[in-house]
This record gives structure tokens, C-alpha cells and sequence, in this order.
């Protein structure tokens, strides 16, 4: 059994255990730091919840009211719902918290080391000590660490706006194959309706044996073709309307009815001064701009790393009844086996790396807008060709109307007059679609600013 020495009777021992405490509580002041820490609070994600949530999701959690849905306000929604942006600012967030984490200062340390003598127990066998190091960072490494975090958060944002720009495109590509869906059906139905008119006139003609069978067989397969496509309008329409509640980032029930207010005859399109600026405010190339500063100042970060950090120590020794104070003393990594070589050749490496991609990103803007702007042309010629050619099938059916009115016209011939009017209407529709498509695909590839940059970074609100 151990015993104390006679030396020790319950006044030394008390001494004794007085000065452990003391010892005891100042190598454990740190711990009263700990009273200032966050807590952990679990936030379980729920599969099943989250999935009703969306099913619920409707336009009017975000305006309140239906309203006039025009392409600025769908878009607004499109920013408030499309999960995508969440995730984005998610990742800014994360960014933004990888700042505040580099120019974090390295925290000191303590260590409390009792020791026992079984060689000798005088006065007291116990020896207490109590050091603290402080690490000291040269060559201005937490500067250059923020510096990086910096670069990147940017890139975050630059992220953020490009995944903006791909939910506005999406909002108005479905806006633009909604609006045409609608009218397709529309000129359609009056298309085969006028059909329906020949018909009537054929077999009636074909009753009086003025017109051969065969020419009122023709008629009706057209009516039947006619009929036909407006089935498959009807279904590209309720297509159209899901792929925009998808674009909203919304249930396709919850666009069940709506009715953009979308003028398929208006283009809108980034101007000539955007379109050469966006080599260099375009949302990717700013991120690979930001890319290279982070390689930048990783590799500033390597080549300072070459300088190893100091440690400042100092202790106090309470050593047989003799108080020993440490001295401050330093300490320092010796470069011995490397100046960190080969962390400074890696980060030369992804410099170079996203100097080439950012080279790369403007290639492909400008090639991109090339394209787009060939293809707006090529629209816009075709269109102006749709809109002459309607122009002159107008030009017939008014001349067959005024025949008609005077008495010496032919309602069949009016009736073909109306069929191919409703033909160019259609032609034109198709050739107007394609221009806003390719003016659509003009400003992906611009990507100009939006002027809502301000909210794009949080949630909108109604």
C-alpha cells in the first residue's frame, strides 16, 4: 500500500494538494474558453417531406396573386423557386464562411505536465509544469490565405450569376415554346375549320355532279391531316407547359392554365456593345478570372511557406519546492530536406492551368456568340420572307372577298384563298418562334448583366 512519507503529515499533504489545485486550475483555464463555443443542433433532412413541399409549391406562395405573368415577372419566380440558385447561394455561403476561416489566427496552446520523483520526496515528490506555445506565421501566410479565400468567393458569385443566367434562359426558351404552342393551336383549329367549310362545298358539288370524287377525296385527307396536327399542337402545348413549370423549378400543376403574356412578333436581344464587352463581363470568364487570383495567390502561398512559422514557448516549473520559470524560447521548422519545392512546381502548374482555361472560356463565348448571331440573321431573314409571302396570300383573299362581294367570285376559291392565308400564318409563327429562339440563344451566350444582381444573392421575396 502506498504511504506518504513521514515528512508528509496532514498540513503536507493539504500543502501539497492546495498546490495541485492551483496547478490544476491554471493548466485547465483554457478550458473555460470552451463555454463560448457553438453548439452542435441536428437538422435532419426529411426525403419524404421535402418532396411534399415541392408538390405543394404555386405561384402564388411567391406573388400572392396570379397577375399578368409577363417574361420578367416568370423570371423573378424562376430565381425564387428553381432549386439550382438555392444551391448556389448555398455555395456562396460556404465561400463566404472559407474567408472568415483563412484569416483565422492560429490559437496558442498549453500543456500541463505533472510529474512524480520516486528517487526523492523533499520536500514533496511532485513536480508541476506549465508551458504555453504561441505560433507565430511569417512571410505574411494568413494575409495571402484570406487573399485566396477572397479570389474564390468570387468565383462562388460568378458561379451563382452564370446558374442565374441558365434559369432565365430556361424560363424564356419554355415561355417562347408555351406562347407558340398556344397560338400553333389556334391558327391550326382555323385551319381545319376552313377545311371543314371546303368540304362542305366539295360534297355538295359532288352531290350535283359539278366536281369529281377524287377532288373532294384530296380535301378530305387534308382536313384529316389538318385535324392531325391540331392533335399534336394540343400535345406540344401541354408538353411546353410542364417543361416551364421545370424551368420555374415548380410542379407542372402548378402552371396548369397560366398564360404568359408573350408577344411572339417582339424580339428582344442583347445589344452590339454588349455582345463585344462580353469577352470580359461575361459571368464565366469573371469566374475563370477569379480562378487564376486563387491560383495566384496559392502559389504565393506555397512560395511564403518556403519561410517556416515561428513558436514562441514559455513555462513555469514549480520543481522540490523551487520555482523554475522558463525562459521564452523559439521554435522553427529547419528546412533541411526540402524549401517546399515541390508544392511551389504544383501551384506554378494550376497557374498556368487557369491561365489556359480562362484563354479557353473566351474562345468559346466568342464562338458561341458567332453562331448565335449567324443563326439570329438567318432567322430574321426568314421571317421577313414568312411575312412577305403572307402578305401576298392576304393580298389573294381579299381580291377573292371583294369577287365574291360583287358577284362574280367563287366561295371555293376564296375558301383555297383562306386555307393558304392560314398556311403563311402558320409559316410566319414558325419562322417568328426560330428568331426568338436564336435571340434567346444570343443572349445565353452574352449573358449580359441582370439588373436584379442585387437579389440574386438571397431569397426573393413577394
Amino acid at each position: 500500500m502506498f504511504k506518504l512519507p513521514a515528512s508528509q503529515g496532514p498540513t503536507g499533504c493539504t500543502k501539497q494538494l492546495r498546490r495541485a489545485c492551483l496547478f490544476a486550475t491554471v493548466g485547465l483555464l483554457p478550458l473555460g474558453f470552451l463555454t463560448g463555443c457553438v453548439s452542435y443542433k441536428p437538422v435532419p433532412v426529411d426525403v419524404g417531406r421535402s418532396a411534399v413541399d415541392f408538390e405543394s409549391r404555386s405561384l402564388r406562395d411567391w406573388s400572392g396573386t396570379q397577375g399578368n405573368w409577363t417574361l420578367p415577372k416568370l423570371t423573378q419566380a424562376g430565381f425564387h423557386f428553381h432549386p439550382s440558385l438555392a444551391e448556389a447561394r448555398a455555395e456562396v455561403a460556404v465561400a463566404d464562411a472559407a474567408v472568415l476561416t483563412a484569416g483565422q489566427r492560429p490559437n496558442p496552446s498549453a500543456t500541463f505536465a505533472p510529474e512524480y520523483n520516486f528517487t526523492t520526496a523533499s520536500p514533496s515528490p511532485w513536480i508541476w509544469g506549465l508551458s504555453v506555445d504561441i505560433p507565430i506565421e511569417t512571410a505574411g501566410k494568413r494575409a495571402i490565405r484570406v487573399l485566396k479565400a477572397q479570389a474564390e468567393a468570387n468565383a462562388a458569385r460568378c458561379k451563382l450569376a452564370s446558374a442565374a443566367h441558365k434559369v432565365r434562359n430556361g424560363v424564356r426558351m419554355a415561355v417562347i415554346d408555351l406562347a407558340a404552342a398556344d397560338a400553333r393551336v389556334a391558327l391550326l383549329e382555323e385551319q381545319r375549320h376552313i377545311q371543314e367549310d371546303l368540304v362542305k362545298v366539295l360534297k355538295d358539288r359532288v352531290g350535283a355532279g359539278e366536281t369529281p370524287h377524287t377532288e373532294l377525296t384530296t380535301y378530305q385527307l387534308a382536313l384529316n391531316r389538318a385535324a392531325l396536327d391540331v392533335s399534336a399542337a394540343r400535345r406540344d402545348a401541354g408538353k411546353a407547359r410542364a417543361t416551364l413549370g421545370s424551368a420555374l423549378g415548380l410542379p407542372a400543376k402548378a402552371v396548369t392554365g397560366l398564360k404568359p403574356a408573350f408577344d411572339l412578333a417582339v424580339v428582344n436581344m442583347p445589344d452590339n456593345a454588349a455582345c463585344r464587352s462580353a469577352l470580359k463581363t461575361h459571368p464565366e470568364v469573371l469566374g475563370a478570372l477569379a480562378d487564376y487570383a486563387a491560383a495566384e495567390a496559392a502559389l504565393k502561398l506555397e512560395i511564403a511557406r518556403q519561410y517556416p512559422d515561428l513558436k514562441l514557448s514559455n513555462g513555469f516549473q514549480w520543481d522540490q519546492g523551487d520555482k523554475k520559470w522558463q525562459l521564452p524560447g523559439l521554435g522553427v521548422d529547419l528546412p533541411v530536406f526540402h524549401r517546399n519545392q515541390g508544392a511551389i512546381a504544383e501551384a506554378m502548374a494550376r497557374r498556368s492551368a487557369a491561365a489556359a482555361k480562362l484563354t479557353s472560356v473566351q474562345a468559346r463565348i466568342s464562338g458561341d456568340i458567332s453562331v448565335a448571331q449567324a443563326s439570329l440573321r438567318g432567322a430574321q431573314d426568314q421571317a421577313r420572307e414568312a411575312g412577305k409571302l403572307l402578305e401576298s396570300e392576304r393580298t389573294a383573299e381579299e381580291q377573292s372577298t371583294k369577287s365574291i362581294k360583287a358577284g362574280g367570285g367563287d366561295r371555293l376559291e376564296l375558301l383555297t384563298a383562306k386555307v393558304q392565308s392560314a398556311a403563311g400564318r402558320v409559316s410566319l409563327l414558325e419562322a417568328q418562334v426560330l428568331e426568338q429562339q436564336a435571340a434567346a440563344a444570343l443572349e445565353d451566350a452574352v449573358q449580359p448583366a441582370l439588373t436584379i444582381e442585387q437579389v440574386m444573392m438571397t431569397k426573393l421575396k413577394p
